[in-house]
């Protein structure tokens, strides 16, 4: 592998005053080629697979490739399934694809381009040569940073998809591999797709925390935000996920009162709204009935009929501005019809179910009567994220509602899909209708090594998709940008981690579902990082062991078994099928 130093400026030599970046040209086509007579020959005869091009504007490194293929003459590179546009350079739009093909020779590349704090400065040069300003190391640790960030950015997209179509998704996966993080980007994607920036952890963590969600327990209700967080645990159940009854004490007396709970919220919020004109149409009905009051003061009120059953009963005003009900042959007074509750119904279709058909009378008298009229709007994304949510009995706390987060039974007005069957059920507290609405997503998190707490069961998992995240060296690699000592060093524990698990598992799951997360190889120093190997790392490698995933007798679990083959001093080597332990310490211990 050798490193070469190449330009993407364009223009000929008594036009360098003028030259412009084509760079963004090498970056749509996925190829870098050179035009200058005195180096398009030697690029093209010089360049192998595997080698790397720093791609240079001036005495700046703004891009990093890796050759893909033999030098070719670019006449040969097939354009037919290209789009024009992807020959035109935005930052020189007098360069011509075409002419350049006539004598220009180019390779397959794959680009990385380099952020602006990350350009390299690099000494004047012709437009290709030999660059040995960089070690190989250095150059591949930055490519390996930016290829974790394009693999992390193509893995968001792909979860999104997937979590549009299935509605429900779980994240598993070993402790430390980012499962929490990646729910945030996850749910920052789906709220915001103008978003890109999700290889900054404080930008995604930013805009995560502008849509978490804020409660007023007095009234009840979600005011603001989009995304909710719950973590599952043992005692949680169906009273505090959906609803049940809340003891409160007034005036020295305890009763109760009916209050939702976070699922139930979420759900309620995200249910399709639509906007009207309930405010006009209610003072049309005020002004109506106090003409009626004036007009017939023994009979101040509206005769109408319910919406389905065509029920008589009546609607008077009180003084609240709300609406008095008279039902039966009399009319007589049987309670309140609240101005709230009307314009809640009106506009999220929610209302309390046992006097539905009365509400729902005046609704259609309001339309056809008051003027009323409504139109559907763009109803935004919500997000709930379950932490740990294998450690909650399941059955105990979504009850009967787990059949009503699948994909084709919730609500969606907007769906021409023919086995959309939408299933709503009556709540045993409020009595209300209740459905979950198609722009409510739900991101679980699951520990894979957690043997405390047993499986989720077929029902519960096919209602999911099943990601998992694993633990990845390139993270580490790109962790420690500025400190090739402690990259080496921690590299060379997660390699000792992986070799050591691997070699000692039980073979019941995985090594994706085993090796621990990269997240506890990333230190800000080597005291830090001393300290995870000792209080964290090796307990946790301990608890593997009591738990049955890897094979440790009590004496290696008691010694310095572990912490010798950890610390184990190795080659740096990238590649973990290629790291190799000290196999005599292992089978001194097997033999004991």
């Amino acid at each position: 592998m050798s490193v070469y130093r190449v330009g993407c400026r364009w223009g000929k030599k008594q036009e360098a005053i003028n030259a412009r970046e084509i760079l963004d040209v090498f970056l749509k086509l996925g190829i870098v080629f050179v035009g200058d007579e005195y180096c398009r020959d030697n690029f093209k005869n010089t360049v192998m697979p595997d080698d790397i091009l720093l791609i240079n504007s001036g005495l700046k490194v703004k891009a990093i490739g890796i050759v893909k293929s033999e030098g070719f003459a670019l006449s040969d590179f097939d354009i037919s399934d290209i789009d024009e546009d992807d020959l035109i350079s935005a930052s020189y739009p007098d360069f011509d694809f075409y002419e350049a093909q006539s004598f220009s020779n180019g390779c397959k590349v794959c680009i990385y381009k380099l952020k602006e704090k990350d350009y390299l400065p690099i000494a004047r040069g012709s437009t290709f040569s030999n660059c040995y300003q960089y070690s190989e190391q250095n150059i591949m640790n930055l490519i390996s940073i930016y290829s974790g960030e394009k693999d992390m950015l193509n893995k968001i997209k792909n979860y999104t998809g997937i979590l549009r179509t299935k509605k429900n998704i779980i994240l598993q996966g070993a402790p430390g591999t980012g499962k929490t993080y990646i729910t945030a980007s996850l749910a920052v994607s789906l709220i915001n797709p103008a978003f890109k920036d999700f290889d900054d952890h404080q930008k995604v963590m930013a805009e995560y925390n502008k849509f978490l969600i804020d409660i007023d327990d007095e009234q009840g209700e979600i005011v603001s935000g989009q995304i909710g967080f719950v973590t599952f645990h043992q005692s949680l159940d169906y009273e505090e996920f959906i609803e049940g009854l809340k003891p409160s004490l007034v005036n020295n007396n305890v009763t109760y009162k009916i209050e939702d709970g976070i699922f139930k919220l979420l759900a309620n919020k995200a249910k399709y709204k639509k906007n009207n004109n309930f405010s006009e149409a209610y003072e049309v009905l005020i002004e109506q009935l106090e003409k009626v009051r004036d007009e017939k003061p023994n009979e101040p009120y509206i005769k109408l009929q319910t919406s389905k059953r065509k029920k008589n009963f009546a609607i008077g005003l009180n003084s609240n501005d709300n609406l008095s009900l008279l039902t039966g042959k009399d009319y007589k007074p049987q309670g309140v019809l609240t101005r709230e509750s009307l314009s809640k119904l009106a506009s999220e279709g929610t209302t309390y179910k046992y006097w539905l058909g009365y509400y729902e009378g005046v609704v259609q008298y309001l339309n056809n009567h008051c003027g009323y009229s409504e139109t559907n709007v763009d109803n935004p994304n919500y997000i709930l994220i379950i932490d740990e949510i294998n450690r909650g009995n399941i059955s105990k706390i979504f009850g009967e509602l787990i059949t009503l987060i699948e994909a084709d039974k919730r609500e969606d007005i907007d769906s021409k899909n023919p086995d959309q069957h939408t299933i709503s059920v009556t709540l045993p507290y409020s009595k209300e209708k209740f459905t979950v609405p198609s722009n409510l997503y739900i991101i679980g998190t699951m520990n894979t090594t957690d043997r405390s707490v047993g499986n989720l069961d077929y029902a519960i998992r096919r209602r999911f998709s099943f990601i998992t995240v694993e633990s990845e060296r390139a993270v580490i690699q790109g962790y420690y940008q500025n400190n090739e000592d402690l990259l080496n060093l921690s590299l060379t524990w997660f390699d000792n981690v992986y070799k050591l698990i691997e070699t000692k598992s039980s073979h019941d799951l995985n090594m994706s579902d085993l090796m621990i997360g990269h997240s506890y190889f990333m230190a800000k120093d080597s005291k830090e990082l001393e300290y995870k190997l000792i209080y964290e790392i090796i307990p946790l490698i301990k608890e593997y062991a009591k738990d049955g995933l890897i094979n440790l007798s009590t004496e290696e679990q008691e010694n310095n078994y572990i912490e010798n083959i950890i610390r184990t001093r190795l080659p740096h080597n990238s590649d973990n099928s290629e790291v190799e332990i000290d196999n005599s310490i292992i089978a001194d211990s097997d033999d004991e």
